[in-house]
This record gives C-alpha cells, sequence and structure tokens, in this order.
C-alpha cells in the first residue's frame, strides 16, 4: 500500500505527499500551504486562519473554518491514523 501523509489540520492521512502540495484536504478543507505549517499562527496565504485556529475548527466544527460546515466528507477507513498504516 503506498504511504500517505497527515493533513496537519485534521491528521487524517489524506496527502501522497509529505508536505507543500497546496491541495485541499477533502475531510476538513484545509489547503496544505508550507508557510502556514511552519508558522501555525500566520494567518493569510493559502488559507484564510491559521493552522491552529483551523485545528480548534476541526474540533468545534469538523471543518478548518465555521463557512465550511457541511461541506468537508467523514474519513475513510485507510485514512485513519494508526501505528502500522504502512505495513
Amino acid at each position: 500500500m503506498k504511504q500517505k501523509f497527515p493533513c496537519p489540520c485534521c491528521g487524517y492521512l489524506v496527502w501522497d505527499y509529505p508536505d507543500g502540495t497546496f491541495e485541499i484536504c477533502d475531510i476538513c478543507l484545509w489547503q496544505d500551504d508550507p508557510i502556514q505549517k511552519n508558522e501555525p499562527n500566520y494567518s493569510g496565504g493559502a488559507n484564510d486562519v491559521s493552522l491552529n485556529k483551523a485545528k480548534e475548527n476541526f474540533k468545534k466544527y469538523g471543518v478548518c473554518e465555521e463557512r465550511f460546515i457541511g461541506a468537508g466528507r467523514r474519513p475513510y477507513q485507510n485514512e485513519l491514523p494508526t501505528s502500522n498504516q504502512n505495513e
């Protein structure tokens, strides 16, 4: 099975590459932004909110921003983080 990498916002294994792809997570709708990953309190760039705020929002709303409520999806079983996901 091909290795998957976690979204820095929701933590689910959705990325084919470690980071910097600018892809959007189907689960939380966070857009992968290497600047925001390295500076988690930075608001702007690919996302309107900081990564830390997006994580708070994900816990509260299930998506990275309140305006996206209902637009994300539930994770698939193979996207759940586990210690043996790459075996």
